[in-house]
């Protein structure tokens, strides 16, 4: 029974299960958002917003204030509480019928990020003009939850509240200027379906990927690939669900089945320095299995160590 039943999420003094789905989404989105580094005569740097990690110990504190007469329901009872280089985002659960769920749902991180995202402005580095005090806080969230130099966060959860403490050791993040924001909230490369939020894929990804393996099939006068929206959405949620373990959003097998019924799948793996988003090691990886390819019988070689050799092209 002692090695089957896992250890309650609370364990520890705060909600562990909580903070490492929550983290997650996080990290879901964060990876969504690059810069792009141009320079004359050198490939492009692309560089990534780095996940975040958690804090145990910052976590315990703020659940322990959670759980006090400290707080009051109101942000404002937490704020003189914030640890010295951290910043603090608050949710409240309005609809009553969904606190229940709260603990096992994305529904703070997602109000955070899309809520917020409307009020914030790339091109000047700041939130909105003509925002509100209350907008204005909405574009906050949404940079705090991006930003880079942030490394830790930790959340607090209890009844309709989520509280989050994103934490870095970088003094830009206390009193942030424009240039601040332009330096450590990436563009976006995250497209959601109007209808459905859940729904999303990695735009930038998509193209860079697409026009490196157009300039392999053309190799083979073989025609460009054309571009697969909602096999795009299954793949990345079904990735999201495998790598980080969120079972909120796993496609249900029918609807995979039904979207990938006419594809062919390669996966790759990574290692080591090896980003897999920056770079073109995937496409490069696949198309190796060129060797092993028997281009007179139209057929993997007898020899062939990669299976798949034939899908790339």
């Amino acid at each position: 029974m002692k090695n089957n039943a896992g250890e309650p999420c609370t364990a520890k003094g705060f909600n562990s299960c909580y903070n490492a789905l929550a983290r997650a989404r996080h990290n879901d989105l964060r990876e969504g958002h690059e810069w792009v580094t141009k320079t004359t005569g050198q490939p492009d740097v692309i560089t990534m917003t780095p996940p975040l990690a958690g804090d145990d110990a910052k976590a315990k504190t703020l659940q322990a204030l959670m759980n006090s007469s400290v707080f009051t329901g109101v942000a404002s009872s937490l704020k003189p509480k914030v640890p010295t280089g951290c910043s603090m985002s608050f949710y409240e659960e309005t609809n009553s019928a969904k606190v229940a769920a709260l603990p096992t749902s994305h529904a703070a991180t997602d109000a955070w990020y899309h809520e917020g995202k409307p009020w914030y402005d790339a091109a000047t580095g700041a939130t909105k003009a003509g925002a509100t005090a209350g907008q204005q806080e909405l574009g906050y969230r949404y940079t705090r939850m991006l930003w880079k130099s942030t490394t830790k966060v930790a959340f607090g959860i209890k009844g309709k509240y989520v509280v989050a403490w994103y934490c870095s050791t970088v003094a830009d993040e206390a009193a942030p200027k424009p240039a601040d924001f332009k330096k450590n909230v990436g563009t976006s490369c995250l497209v959601f379906d109007a209808a459905d939020q859940k729904k999303v894929y990695n735009e930038c990804y998509n193209k860079r990927q697409r026009t490196l393996h157009n300039a392999k099939r053309i190799l083979h006068e073989a025609r460009d690939l054309d571009f697969n929206k909602e096999a795009s959405i299954q793949i990345q949620i079904l990735l999201n669900a495998m790598t980080r373990g969120d079972a909120v959003e796993m496609p249900a097998s029918s609807a995979r089945q039904t979207t990938f019924r006419t594809c062919g799948e390669n996966i790759f793996t990574g290692s080591g320095a090896v980003n897999a988003f920056t770079t073109g090691a995937a496409t490069d990886d696949w198309y190796a299995g060129v060797s092993d390819y028997d281009f007179k019988a139209h057929a993997a070689k007898s020899t062939a160590k990669r299976a798949n050799s034939d899908q790339f092209t």
